[in-house]
């Protein structure tokens, strides 16, 4: 599960075993650098969301599948991550409907400006 949120996001709550990976720099870095003969050994299905998987998550996705398209043009359709997707809803759908969340802080809604300046300085709202 990739989380596309921004560190103290992710660093307030996320989804158990979720890896926090933010910029498109970030991505390539991970999915295609050592680590991909380790994922290639097995089928891996990555899921991305962000906060609602309405802008940051679908972005890092396309990022991602167009590295992989590119480094496989000769081989295409045939791809390194094959099975990729978008959680709909993010975050936000996922916590609603389910309450299974590895906790690091309290969780800090992002529902008002003013929740958003005090997440961002670390204060309490």
């Amino acid at each position: 599960i990739v989380d596309c949120r921004f560190q103290y996001e992710y660093d307030a709550g996320h989804i158990k075993n979720a890896i926090n990976i933010s910029s498109p720099s970030e991505l390539e870095a991970f999915f295609f650098s050592d680590r991909l003969a380790q994922f290639m050994q097995r089928r891996t299905i990555l899921i991305f969301h962000c906060e609602f998987s309405m802008k940051r998550a679908p972005d890092l996705w396309s990022t991602l599948r167009n590295l992989d398209r590119h480094i496989n043009i000769e081989k295409y359709p045939q791809l390194c991550y094959p099975e990729s997707y978008v959680l709909e809803g993010g975050f936000s759908q996922f916590y609603e409907d389910t309450n299974t969340i590895a906790w690091v802080n309290t969780l800090k809604w992002m529902t008002t400006k003013r929740t958003l300046i005090n997440v961002t300085l670390g204060s309490e709202a």
